[in-house]
């Protein structure tokens, strides 16, 4: 059955749900079973499961026109149809306008319009699928069940059974398909919806054959076969409903006379639209194809009805001759297995000889920059391009990276950032279209534009204790933003000013000086992480206080003698007050020193000894001023 143009599919446990506005989903067989999705889906039917059945809501006032409602029911079924074309970029570009859709879903519930609410549900039935939202999915399909009950509409009590019944089949609940699906199509058959039924029955035949295997008197279900003879019945024109009714009306075995189905597709890589191949199949134990060769290309497969099939029977297909510059892989149609009332697929996969890769390098840039800031980058091809992923984070160190593969000429390509940074304005038109070409390495860059940028201005002021007129080097660093300049001399009544601009919210910035003037300690206690705002001005200060002791010199006689004698005091750094001092026993000189560096030294003499006496000052020579504050000069009388 070849599915219509605007459908798309999902793959979903053990199948393939191809979904569209019209006919129901129909769901194929696939030999490889997929986890992922048939796990969420079983999850949200398993949710709704406990959950019982919405009431109908008493009728609520609605005021949107019929004109608006059936153009939000085209805007759904435009982005049903862009699912299944794979053309939205990223899907949670489109959650806001799905939102959107539920919501007038709902709202149209309420108001008991009925027949809009169900064409809504048809568009949206696809691209809640298409999109994976299986709750929202479910949940609309059970409140337009009770809707259609409450209205006596068979037509939409069909849908939604149908629907529901192919979800439980595609998330491996076999008995609860079975319900869904018997009872759509007991319905389809009293309105007389022949393409429903063929649609519901096809599902209905693989939901019997999944219980069957389950308890152990089958072998799992392969694709079931009603393509051709649906096909078939379509094409004839009056007879068309005695067809449909004749297939419909089969009994669930169809034995060794039933016929099969092989459908071979084909891909090209990388994508050839407009190409097509010439494909023939060859069976084993009788098997017999309708017609070979036939036509394949990417967009319509070749669909052969096998006939008289014996037990365990094979089919081979391939392609003769392979495109030029193509090399193909056909491995997945050699010795297919199948068997009468089956439907089976295989892929045939033509690679371009030589096909190259080329590297997207997409940049990020603040203004003002912004150390560390990291967005999500997004890319997306024409003409068959696929990056090795189709999300990558960039900051303005580290550009985000795409490897491009499968593409044809004239391939471009486009960078998007998911989520801009807030403030921010964003310019990605550099990466709009981007041209690549094998082996090439193009660039682009996305700009972030700050809206409004901070700005502020810091004041540090400089302070000597002793009213200096040295001038000193101030820096300034912040915790974010630019500072036009930094360090800046600054003295006293002559403060250093900053600018800074681009900061973000709980900035603070730190001040701090250089190297403080020789015989001075600098005190920046006061300009520590000092926080700033926007359009604020805030100030601080530091002190540079003079390096200033006292160096006591005590004056000692042996004899007791009480005289006074006169001290002089030199240093290695740093001014003394009063250098000569006297001294006696009982008042020692006292000498004040400002002014010096580490490390200095100080030394103190006795100008004139007393008469008949000797003199030892090496106490007091030499002494570390930091460290020890006092020294004495011992004098001695003959003998």
């Amino acid at each position: 059955m070849t599915a219509p143009a605007d459908s798309g599919s999902v793959r979903v446990g053990a199948y393939s749900l191809e979904v569209a506005t019209l006919g129901g989903s129909f769901a194929q067989f696939e030999p490889e079973p997929e986890d992922e999705n048939a796990g969420a889906l079983e999850a949200a039917l398993e949710a709704e499961a406990g959950r019982p059945q919405a009431a109908v809501a008493a009728v609520e006032q609605f005021e949107e026109t019929a004109d608006a409602v059936t153009g939000r029911i085209e805007q759904a079924d435009k982005l049903r149809r862009a699912a299944a074309a794979g053309d939205l970029l990223r899907l949670d570009n489109v959650t806001g306008e799905i939102d959107g859709l539920l919501d007038l879903f709902a709202r149209l519930d309420k108001a008991g319009r009925f027949e809009e609410e169900l064409k809504l549900m048809r568009s949206l039935n696809g691209l809640l699928a298409l999109t994976l939202r299986w709750l929202d999915l479910i949940r609309s399909l059970r409140s337009l069940l009770s809707s259609a009950e409450a209205a006596g509409h068979a037509a939409g009590q069909a849908f939604a059974h149908h629907e529901l019944g192919s979800l439980n089949l595609c998330a491996g609940r076999a008995q609860e398909a079975s319900e869904h699906l018997r009872e759509a199509f007991r319905l389809e058959s009293q309105i007389g919806d022949l393409a429903g039924q063929c649609a519901t029955r096809h599902n209905l035949d693989s939901a019997r054959r999944d219980a069957l295997a389950r308890r152990g008197w089958g072998r799992r279900p392969r694709r079931l076969l009603r393509s051709a003879v649906i096909a078939a019945a379509f094409l004839l024109g009056g007879g068309g409903g005695t067809a449909l009714a004749l297939v419909i009306g089969r009994n669930d075995g169809g034995g060794d006379h039933s016929p099969a189905t092989l459908i071979v597709r084909k891909d090209f890589v990388p994508n050839a639209p407009a190409a097509s191949v010439t494909i023939s199949v060859t069976c084993t134990n009788g098997g017999r194809p309708d017609k070979s060769p036939k036509t394949a290309s990417e967009a319509a497969p070749a669909v052969f009805t096998i006939t008289h099939l014996g037990n365990d029977a094979t089919c081979t297909a391939g392609e003769r001759p392979s495109p030029a510059g193509y090399t193909a892989t056909a491995r997945g149609c050699r010795d297919v297995s199948i068997a009468a009332g089956e439907s089976r697929s295989c892929t045939i996969t033509n690679r371009r000889k030589g096909v190259g890769s080329a590297t997207l390098i997409v940049r990020k840039d603040f203004v003002p920059d912004v150390r560390g800031a990291s967005v999500t980058v997004s890319v997306s091809c024409t003409n068959g391009g696929r990056p090795d992923k189709p999300q990558k984070a960039a900051t303005e160190a580290a550009p985000a990276v795409f490897k491009i593969t499968r593409f044809g000429k004239r391939a471009t390509c486009t960078a998007s950032e998911g989520s801009v940074p807030s403030g921010y304005a964003p310019n990605a038109r550099d990466c709009q279209q981007v041209a690549i070409s094998r082996g090439a390495s193009p660039s682009c860059r996305i700009i972030n534009t700050r809206a409004s940028v901070s700005s502020a201005t810091f004041t540090v002021t400089k302070d000597f204790s002793d009213d200096s007129t040295l001038k000193v080097s101030i820096g300034l660093s912040c915790d974010s933003g630019t500072v036009a300049e930094t360090p800046v001399p600054a003295a006293e009544g002559v403060p250093a000013t900053f600018s800074i601009t681009g900061f973000g919210s709980g900035t603070t910035c730190t001040a701090t000086e250089g190297t403080p003037p020789p015989g001075y300690k600098a005190d920046d206690v006061d300009c520590r992480r000092v926080a700033i705002a926007d359009r604020t001005s805030p100030s601080c200060t530091i002190v540079d206080t003079l390096n200033t002791t006292t160096l006591t010199v005590h004056k000692e006689f042996t004899d007791g003698n009480t005289s006074t004698v006169s001290i002089s005091l030199t240093c290695s750094s740093g001014s003394i007050d009063d250098s000569t001092q006297t001294a006696s026993p009982s008042s020692p000189a006292n000498f004040t020193i400002t002014g010096f560096v580490a490390g200095v030294t100080c030394s103190a003499t006795e100008n004139k000894l007393p008469s008949g006496y000797s003199g030892d000052a090496s106490d007091c020579q030499d002494v570390p001023l930091v460290s020890r504050g006092e020294c004495t000069i011992v004098n001695s009388p003959p003998g």
